[in-house]
């Protein structure tokens, strides 16, 4: 398209060359001048433009993207703090001797980390380790979920209090992920 029209454009500008070589040669100096003059003039023109835009553009992403490490360091601090909490205990007093096991349950909403996983300002290695810490704590937030509604169901098998534990394991096991995950982007976050 602007192939076409830089070629049209200079066939016009031939033929009105010719037009003025032909009817008045003592204005053709005029002429040329003209013409060069106003293809410098836009050529700088557009260099500059493209150059103002690119550095803006290159600001913008800048900021942008300190927006968003600090966006994801505040809910990473918030997040830190919520899977450090204190579990509660689940106490057992069947036929045998009465056991306690603790069990941590909390949800955690990794937002920011998924959007700015998604935003494109982050190198590939920093957004896959952000999706991996969105994708632990959605595992995480399932077996919260699963060990929630065990819970509620109350002890009406004769595995209960088995399965309790088990839920209790793997809701450990999956804050650990969390954490490790949490751990590596924050180092990652810091190098960026």
């Amino acid at each position: 398209m602007i192939l076409s029209v830089a070629c049209a454009a200079l066939v016009i500008a031939l033929i009105y060359s010719a037009i003025v070589v032909y009817s008045r040669r003592d204005k053709m100096w005029d002429w040329w001048n003209a013409v060069i003059s106003t293809v410098v003039s836009v050529t700088l023109g557009v260099a500059t433009g493209i150059y103002l835009f690119r550095l803006q553009s290159a600001e913008q992403d800048a900021q942008e993207r300190a927006r968003w490490k600090a966006l994801v360091s505040a809910e990473y601090a918030q997040l830190q703090s919520q899977i450090d909490g204190i579990p509660m205990n689940v106490n057992f007093s069947g036929d045998k001797r009465p056991t306690t096991v603790p069990i941590f349950i909390t949800y955690i909403q990794p937002i920011a980390t998924e959007q700015a996983a998604l935003s494109g300002k982050f190198s590939a290695d920093t957004s896959q380790k952000l999706l991996a810490l969105a994708t632990a704590a959605r595992a995480y937030n399932m077996k919260a979920t699963y060990a929630l509604e065990l819970l509620a169901q109350g002890d009406v098998s004769p595995n209960y209090e088995a399965r309790v534990a088990h839920a209790a394991l793997n809701l450990d096991r999956s804050r650990d992920g969390v954490k490790i995950n949490l751990n590596e982007v924050n180092q990652m976050m810091a190098n960026e």
